[in-house]
């Protein structure tokens, strides 16, 4: 694909280049920095980013603290309050306004995906979506130990805690799709050919 069919995919034909930061956090983020947003968009422009994505962590479901079994500081700093939702939207919007004549700033939420609690995801995305003009969803939240959710990048502690008993009684099969994995990558630098897989199998 060559860059022109590339923006046109992304949805950004009107740029000239690929100058765009597509996930930003905000000073409202429970885990980040605290540095002010307005710096960071200044910094973007002096970069000559031509567009930044706001993408705040969205509020975790109401009846997800009931299923996770992990770090309570993982949880309680993992998203916005649903209390802070309004006052996210008013920061993105007055950065629009006071930034917009020097880069393209969009608004949206980082939405995690945790099996189980579609409805209450697509609940969310319906109240606030028509707000927003991105959004992304992710995944820090996966089912680990007793059944209970963990969260995946809070701290290796934490991942070991959630998900090495897993790890350690399925090695072997880790181990081969590893190997496998590998294999397929050699066989995709080289020239592949459809006997190659068929050894390879």
């Amino acid at each position: 694909m060559n860059m022109k069919d590339e923006r046109q995919f992304v949805g950004y034909s009107k740029y000239r280049s690929r100058l765009v930061d597509g996930h930003v956090h905000t000073e409202l983020c429970p885990h980040g920095s605290g540095d002010r947003t307005a710096l960071m968009i200044e910094k973007a422009i002096e970069l000559r980013i031509e567009k930044v994505c706001l993408t705040e962590h969205a509020p975790l479901p109401a009846g997800f603290a009931a299923e996770y079994g992990g770090d309570k500081k993982a949880y309680n700093t993992a998203s916005l309050k649903l209390n802070q939702v309004d006052s996210y939207l008013e920061l993105g919007r007055q950065l629009q306004r006071a930034y917009g004549t020097h880069i393209d700033i969009s608004l949206g939420f980082e939405v995690d995906y945790i099996p189980g609690f579609e409805t209450d995801i697509q609940e969310f995305l319906d109240r606030y979506g028509p707000l927003t003009d991105d959004n992304i969803l992710s995944v820090h939240f996966m089912e680990g130990v007793n059944n209970a959710f963990y969260c995946l990048d809070y701290s290796p502690k934490e991942f070991e805690r959630g998900f090495g008993p897993w790890i350690q009684s399925n090695m072997s099969y880790i181990t081969n799709i590893t190997l496998l994995c590998a294999k397929l990558y050699a066989l995709t630098s080289v020239n592949i050919r459809q006997n190659a897989l068929v050894t390879l199998i």
